[in-house]
């Protein structure tokens, strides 16, 4: 079980780094703030850097008992596969629809996936989720966010 461990915390370390070359190539700084690879950059050097710290848990700390099975019950699967096809269903429609409506339509899911208590709340933190961050993005940051593609969003400012 512990090479599961070693193989998981080797992987993410490596997606670390490559994320940091990839914001090193996207320009970390902008012309008037952060640029495109900003986020990147330091998604992966905290990724990198949690990886070896886990890594370095693994092979130096004391034997720990690990957990007998590695994949979880059935529900947790389907939840965990849910999220997974959200997640990719968010990147393909990114384009088409832009940022905003791809994201309200995540958060929506995902909200709704785990229970169906306090609807109000979460379709509320769900829209100040997507139009919020945008302008937060948008006004704040000056980092801009992918539109929608389609003309007919587009008259609408989506």
């Amino acid at each position: 079980m512990k090479r599961i461990y070693l193989v998981t915390g080797l992987i993410c370390a490596g997606i670390g780094v490559y994320l940091m070359f990839q914001g090193l190539n996207l320009r970390i700084q902008g012309q008037f703030g952060p640029g495109p690879g900003f986020f990147p950059f330091w998604v992966g050097l905290i990724l990198a850097a949690l990886s070896l710290v886990w890594l370095g848990r693994i092979t130096l700390g004391p034997p720990t008992t690990m957990a007998p099975d590695f994949i979880p019950p059935r529900p947790q699967v389907v939840i965990i596969g849910a999220v997974v096809v959200a997640m990719i269903a968010f990147m393909l429609l990114l384009r088409p629809i832009g940022f905003n409506l791809a994201m309200l339509v995540l958060l929506l899911f995902l909200f709704f996936v785990m229970d169906r208590q306090f609807a109000v709340a979460k379709i509320a933190i769900a829209f100040v989720g997507s139009f919020g961050v945008h302008w937060v993005f948008e006004q704040i940051l000056r980092v801009p966010l992918p539109y929608a593609s389609s003309p007919l969003l587009r008259q609408f400012g989506l």
